[in-house]
């Protein structure tokens, strides 16, 4: 079976502790935790020695739920990756794998200078730097991530594709192939093939309505077969209709079952 996680997005009612409960009682032994608080979303802010935090290490250890990722960072052109250390001294505090750095600086050349000193800070912590697509970041396709990799002059950076955004921006599942290898963290969540036009909608859906696998349109089984065997595969499909542990019951019983349809496992 492939490595399963919930994504925190799945479940934005839930404060970290919350989430590593369900995880577990939903019998999948990794989860994404929001270690800095992002705008719109309640403060969930794991920075520093608090309660929450060590709260969260506690029943990470004591259910057997492991931090796959902390989320989530942001590079600007005039961010300065040492100011990233509070977030990975608390993502080494709970355990966590994997860090999601968001590409905003439009420049590239500069954006590999910036990701590589960022991949050097984290791995000071032993956290290794995954970066998203999205057709609202600077890098929006398989093609720009190995293109940035390829400046970067190291291969400690991964990327973490996102079913929804990629077959938004108009990516093909034969795109996959060439750079698998790339692929550090795979997200899945269905919905409409067509997606909203502004920029307004498409962010409303991103936060608020994705369908759970399975229940939309999107052809996953098809991007699920192309992605590794030993990637992990997160859910994030924040329906936010559904009440919130009825969604993640549900999606991850959706997931369990497009997995065992992709890999053919009873």
């Amino acid at each position: 079976m492939r490595p399963l996680c919930i994504d925190w997005l799945t479940a934005p009612e839930l404060d970290a502790p919350g989430l590593v409960r369900a995880a577990a009682a939903n019998g999948v032994e990794r989860v994404s935790l929001m270690v800095q608080t992002m705008y719109p979303f309640a403060d969930r802010t794991l920075l520093g020695d608090t309660a929450a935090r060590r709260e969260t290490r506690r029943l990470c250890r004591d259910l057997g739920v492991r931090v796959d990722c902390m989320e989530v960072l942001r590079l600007h052109g005039d961010t300065d990756p040492q100011s990233l250390r509070p977030a990975f001294d608390s993502g080494a505090y709970l355990d966590a794998r994997t860090a999601v750095v968001l590409a905003f600086d439009p420049d590239e050349s500069r954006l590999a200078d910036l990701m590589a000193l960022t991949c050097e800070v984290a791995a000071d912590y032993g956290i290794a730097v995954v970066t998203e697509l999205n057709r609202r970041f600077t890098l929006k396709s398989l093609e720009d991530a190995a293109r940035l990799i390829g400046r970067m002059g190291r291969d400690d950076l991964g990327v973490q594709i996102d079913s929804m955004h990629f077959y938004r921006y108009g990516s093909k599942t034969g795109d996959i192939a060439p750079h698998a290898h790339l692929i550090a963290r795979a997200q899945i969540c269905d919905g409409p093939l067509a997606g909203p036009e502004s920029a307004h909608d498409q962010m409303i859906e991103g936060r608020t309505n994705r369908l759970l696998p399975g229940e939309g349109e999107l052809p996953l089984a098809g991007w699920l077969a192309e992605i590794p065997r030993d990637v992990v595969v997160a859910l994030e499909s924040p329906f936010l209709r559904l009440e919130v542990h009825e969604r993640l019951r549900r999606g991850v019983a959706r997931l369990r079952a497009l997995v065992a349809q992709v890999d053919g496992q009873p």
